[in-house]
């Protein structure tokens, strides 16, 4: 059953599979509108806007195809899940449907198999988009800003900030801070000056605290002559100090009001979510707190909440600094786990992963740094450095082994690393500096990095296509809902996310995800790497279902480039 219920169009014009369909959806909850053709649906869903359409392609005049288009020409129709459910197949006809604006695509003939995990998939679409739309009504319904300086009141920072503690939840990545900022001795600016002199200089406070934040962060007034500010998705744990700073050189210059120079100050209290937080508001709270021992401490001052946090941020600072120093004095290197057919067990290449052999601390893990890097921008020399490496190891063992077909090295490449204006140069210049074809490098990028900029990616990627560069989806399934990016954009492999390579032997759902992924691929003239391969079972799995290239603990943990050039030498299969 769906968590919540809604309104599904379906539109079929043959009644044995109309009334077949609309059980199955009806069973899961739903209520169903059901019509024969597409002009019908039209007039239906102008009326409805339901959330989720189940279409067939061949329908009396209009066709499914042409109802897509016009469904995507409406404004704010984004959201709506749009699922063919036809006898058409071949991979001709869903690219067509999906650069009509189809989310989903299901044979009928895989109709008794594949529905209720495609339906469960779309309603999961539906209800995230039903959530957010109920977000946006209830904000807009009350008065969530402050009418005197138009900043957001209480209700509007409480609900951003819990907007942004769900974004951490979903990302560890994700910091956000709370500052508490207290303007000194407002009551007696009134009682000098006026209430008006004071209302007008609390409106200059507003602005200056605008202006010391970035476009994503809030700055909110709580109360009297009290203001919040969040800072929302934060590059550095230090970064609410330097806002802090801001504030005071801010507010330290005299406020004109009429003909009065009004001087003013503040004290500030931060707390930072990096404590684990279960309650985003015991983060206010927190940051009250603080303030309390700022004030204590005289004007000008701030505190952040609790000791040990801070001890967690100059421990980031020094991690940040210790991972520039790795880059500069050669601590990394490079292990390398086999890429392996599942077809026949040769070994088709590696995938290059970075270590790092700290002098003073042994072996870091790469969860601990690899964040790091991303959030301070290091992960494009980082990045720049293992493709280098990566594909100087790449050309020795291919130079050193011509009786076999040449290996194949996949680099991760981070969101950062290839939002660089300058990228492409930058992988052509390493494949000329090291020598090594273009169609032997797989750069494996995420979904949600191929969907930050549509028109920028595009470009990129064809660029890269057009430097034989062999472009693979890392950890699909996991990211962006809509699936018309992959014919939109030159993808060449579809790498399956390890989480569903793990449950496929305990979930029958997860099984269905993985054929499904495998099944797609195959339609759109797209190879397929499972990772994360831990046991027999999952391997057989992968076998049966026609899975092309595997990687996982079961073939092989990475390897050392020692052990990695024995392997290279090994004959035979390697399953």
């Amino acid at each position: 059953m769906a968590e919540e219920s809604f309104k599904v169009l379906v539109v079929e014009d043959e009644p044995a599979s109309r009334k077949l369909v609309t059980s199955i959806v009806e069973g899961r909850g739903h209520q169903v509108e059901a019509v024969g053709d597409a002009e019908a649906g039209w007039l239906a869903f102008q009326r409805e806007h339901h959330p989720l359409l189940v279409l067939d392609w061949k329908l009396p005049g209009m066709d499914g195809v042409e109802f897509c288009r016009r469904i995507r020409a409406v404004p704010d129709t984004e959201d709506v899940y749009i699922l063919f459910v036809t006898g058409m197949e071949g991979a001709e006809h869903l690219a067509e449907a999906l650069a009509a604006g189809a989310t989903d695509f299901l044979p009928k003939a895989a109709l008794h198999d594949q529905i209720d995990v495609r339906l469960a998939i779309a309603e999961r679409h539906v209800n995230r988009a039903i959530a957010r739309q109920r977000q946006q009504e209830e904000l807009t319904k009350d008065a969530l800003h402050d009418p005197l300086t138009g900043l957001p009141n209480r209700a509007l920072f409480l609900e951003r900030l819990h907007q942004a503690a769900r974004r951490a939840n979903r990302k560890d990545a994700h910091i956000f801070a709370v500052l508490i900022v207290d303007v000194h001795d407002f009551r007696e600016v009134n009682k000098e000056y006026g209430h008006g002199a004071g209302d007008a200089a609390l409106v200059e406070v507003a602005r200056r605290l605008e202006g010391c934040i970035r476009g994503v962060d809030s700055v909110a007034r709580l109360a009297g002559d009290d203001f919040a500010i969040l800072l929302d998705g934060m590059k550095d744990v230090s970064d609410p100090t330097r806002v802090a700073n801001r504030v005071h050189q801010s507010l330290t210059l005299p406020i004109k009001v009429d003909q009065h120079q009004i001087v003013v100050g503040a004290s500030v209290g931060i707390a930072i979510s990096l404590t684990g937080y279960q309650d985003p508001e015991d983060l206010v709270r927190d940051a009250q707190k603080a303030l309390m021992r700022a004030k204590a401490e005289g004007p000008g001052t701030h505190q952040m909440f609790d000791p040990v946090l801070h001890a967690r941020a100059m421990a980031r600072v020094r991690l940040e600094n210790r991972i520039r120093r790795a880059l500069d004095e050669d601590q990394l290197l490079l292990h390398y786990q086999p890429l392996v057919s599942l077809v026949d067990g040769t070994l088709y290449g590696f995938e290059a992963l970075v270590r790092w052999n700290d002098p003073d601390h042994g072996m870091v893990p790469p969860s601990d740094f690899i964040p790091v890097a991303e959030d301070t921008g290091l992960s494009v020399p980082l990045g720049w450095w293992v493709m280098r490496k990566a594909l100087g190891q790449l050309r020795e063992w291919n130079d050193g082994n011509h009786k076999r077909a040449p290996l194949a090295m996949s680099v991760n490449i981070s969101s950062r690393q290839f939002s660089q204006p300058d990228v492409v140069d930058q992988v052509r210049e390493i494949l000329r500096e090291q020598g090594v074809p273009g169609n032997q490098v797989h750069l494996e990028i995420t979904e949600t990095s191929l969907m930050l900029d549509l028109e920028t990616t595009g470009r990129t990627l064809r660029l890269l296509r057009d430097a034989d560069v062999q472009l693979h989806v890392d950890d699909f399934g996991t990211g962006y809902s809509s699936l018309s990016y992959l014919c939109r954009f030159p993808i060449h492999t579809l790498k399956i996310d390890r989480s569903f390579v793990r449950q496929m032997t305990y979930s029958g759902e997860n099984m269905e995800v993985v054929r499904t992924i495998v099944q797609l691929a195959r339609n759109l003239g797209h190879g397929v790497i499972a990772e994360g391969i831990e046991t027999e079972g999952q391997l057989a799995l992968l076998q049966n279902l026609g899975c092309d290239i595997g990687q996982g603990y079961l073939i092989s943990r990475p390897l050392d480039p020692v052990r990695a050039a024995a392997l290279v030498k090994k004959k035979g299969s390697l399953l």
